[in-house]
């Protein structure tokens, strides 16, 4: 399945040339280039949602900001904890 997404994402290169038939190929690379990297960071931030300790409800409702603050404060609070029970068992 990977090839699949990898070839779809990474079409062939074609010689350069400077024809307005090749300035076409080159955008519509380009949108295809815009639109997979646009597919992984909604496929990464849907990762991130899932493992955010957050209501199924309320994680429908974030956008990416929201998620990226969310996920940093898990991380703190984590870091946090993990910092205080160190110091508990000295």
């Amino acid at each position: 399945m990977e090839t699949d997404f990898f070839a779809f994402c990474c079409p062939p290169v074609a010689p350069a040339g400077r024809s307005a038939r090749n300035t076409e190929k080159r955008r519509e690379r380009s949108k295809v280039a815009a639109r997979c990297r646009r597919g992984k960071e909604t496929e990464i931030f849907s990762d991130l949602s899932k493992s955010l300790p957050v209501a199924e409800t309320a994680k429908a409702n974030l956008d990416k900001a929201s998620i990226m603050r969310l996920t940093l404060c898990d991380l703190k609070l984590k870091q946090l904890m993990d910092s205080r029970k160190k110091n508990e068992f000295k």
